[in-house]
């Protein structure tokens, strides 16, 4: 049982540290990339000191550290999935803006054979 959790332990720790990596390469905007590899950072020494995340719970009159993270993870999803339908809306639009003018560009104009 304490080598699968190590192994397991592990695993997570690796993921974390390649996602970590990825971001700060992957993602444009530097400040996200940086905020995003924090995340991963912390999320290790949470994985290894789980106990932390109760202390920090505590001190936000939380019962358990898991319920913290339940909180802030719900939290987190809510405020991605809004910001990702409110730019694929406004992406729609201009799509949308686009092909308009595309058609009127290049409708063709009826001919007069009276």
């Amino acid at each position: 049982m304490i080598i699968a959790k190590a192994l397991l332990l592990s695993f997570l720790t690796l993921i974390c540290i390649i996602m970590g990596i990825y971001v700060v390469l992957a993602i444009r905007a530097f400040i996200i990339g940086l905020l995003l590899s924090i995340v991963y950072l912390l999320t290790i020494i949470l994985l290894w000191r789980p106990e932390l995340s109760d202390a920090i719970a505590a001190f936000f009159g939380i019962g358990r550290g898991l319920d913290l993270i339940l909180i802030i993870s719900v939290f987190t999803l809510a405020n991605v999935t809004f910001f990702v339908v409110r730019r694929l809306f406004l992406q729609s639009k201009s799509i949308i803006k686009i092909v308009r003018y595309l058609a009127l560009a290049e409708a063709k104009m009826p001919s007069k054979s009276n």
